[in-house]
């Protein structure tokens, strides 16, 4: 029978080498991972910056139409008759959105 010689030195030599390689390979892929999560931490921080300055534009143009709307229904009511034209005015055009909008729920246009 052939005698098998062992290298006790030479084995864990190997060993330690491929606990290395994959040791480092681990190290490069945690780094890469933190430099990911660094840009969507600073990805999401930017748009919430965004949402945040939208909400001060949008909440700006609130006011801005609550204004100009006051201002129209002044005018509008400025006198008791362009009031009252402009209330019947109005009631004419509920009625014919609430005329269409039957005539589309029952899919029935012989009116028009």
């Amino acid at each position: 029978m052939a005698k098998k010689t062992f290298n006790l030195e030479t084995e864990l030599t190997a060993k330690i080498d491929d606990l290395t390689t994959k040791l480092n390979r681990a190290n490069t892929q945690v780094e890469t991972f933190k430099k990911k999560q660094a840009k969507s931490s600073t990805d999401i921080e930017s748009i919430f910056k965004g949402v945040s300055k939208s909400f001060g534009y949008i909440t700006a143009g609130i006011i801005a139409a609550q204004g100009v709307l006051a201002s129209f229904d002044k005018v509008i009511n400025s006198t008791q008759a362009t009031g009252d034209a402009f209330a019947l005015t109005m009631g004419e055009i509920n009625n014919t959105i609430s005329f269409l909008s039957g005539s589309l729920a029952q899919m029935d246009f012989s009116n028009f």
